[in-house]
């Protein structure tokens, strides 16, 4: 007998179920699909620092880094109040920690303050150049960024947009290029790039932005909710006048006023 003589067939069980082949499980990086990359963004030569191009991506960012001019430099505050332009920047290098600033929001929701990190805001001087020497935020210490045809310009506290003189670096540190604030007309010099390095894939923690925007006693609520340890199951808010608030969202210093408020609570985890 010849081994011609029998069929060849699947293996078959008593179940009656068919044998299948296991899938072979790669060992690559899985990637995650919810991620959302922009094909057109350089952040890879920013260490991670994109561009932004609409303003629902700026409000929802806390620090940036302001790029200007073409050879990939960034404002920088300097000790002695000056906001000048940065050294140029590598390829895969990001803004240095004189040039990042924190963002403010105003009590206009398109206007902005930036503090330094010398915990000072850039306000626009008598000689219309940029300088980080204020102590809270006023006129002539709101930004605004206006995103148009792909391109990106700042609003200073005078109407003008920002400025540099030339698109060259200098070298020498004494005459490091200011930011200027007497355009009126945005050209090339007038551009920017506002980068920031927050994530854009997680979603906003609705509490915190009601800190910086609506109502002051939505705001607090949310203040406390977040910080509350709640041993008795109640929302401890306290009863004071929140007149104080309005003017410390003025000056930029809502979170300091908002916690020494919560500072004068019971059930206070932190306080």
């Amino acid at each position: 007998m010849s081994y011609d003589d029998f069929k060849v067939s699947k293996l078959k069980f008593k179940t009656g179920a068919a044998v299948t082949k296991k899938k072979k499980k790669s060992k690559g990086p899985k990637l995650d699909k919810k991620t959302v990359k922009d094909p057109d963004s350089d952040s890879e030569e920013f260490d991670g620092w994109w561009a932004m191009k609409t303003p629902e991506l700026f409000a929802a960012s806390s620090v940036i880094a302001i790029q200007q001019g073409t050879f990939r430099q960034f404002w920088r505050s300097v000790d002695n109040g000056k906001i000048v332009l940065g050294p140029p920047r590598a390829m895969g290098e990001g803004p240095a920690p004189e040039e990042q600033f924190t963002v403010i929001k105003t009590a206009d929701s398109n206007k902005f303050g930036l503090k330094t990190g010398f915990m000072k805001y850039i306000t626009v001087s008598r000689d219309n150049t940029l300088q980080g020497i204020s102590d809270a935020i006023g006129p002539r210490e709101c930004f605004e960024a206006v995103f148009q045809d792909g391109k990106t310009a700042l609003i200073c506290g005078n109407s003008c947009f920002a400025s540099i003189e030339t698109n060259s670096f200098v070298e020498s540190s004494s005459t490091k290029q200011p930011i200027n604030a007497s355009a009126f007309k945005v050209a090339e010099r007038e551009c920017v790039w506002i980068r920031s390095n927050v994530d854009r894939n997680k979603k906003p923690d609705p509490s915190e932005q009601d800190v910086d925007f609506g109502r002051l006693d939505v705001a607090e609520l949310s203040y406390v909710k977040k910080f509350q340890s709640f041993q008795d199951k109640k929302i401890k808010i306290n009863p004071g006048d929140r007149s104080t608030l309005e003017k410390a969202r003025e000056d930029g210093k809502l979170h300091e006023a908002l916690l020494d408020r919560r500072a004068k609570m019971k059930h206070d985890k932190f306080c």
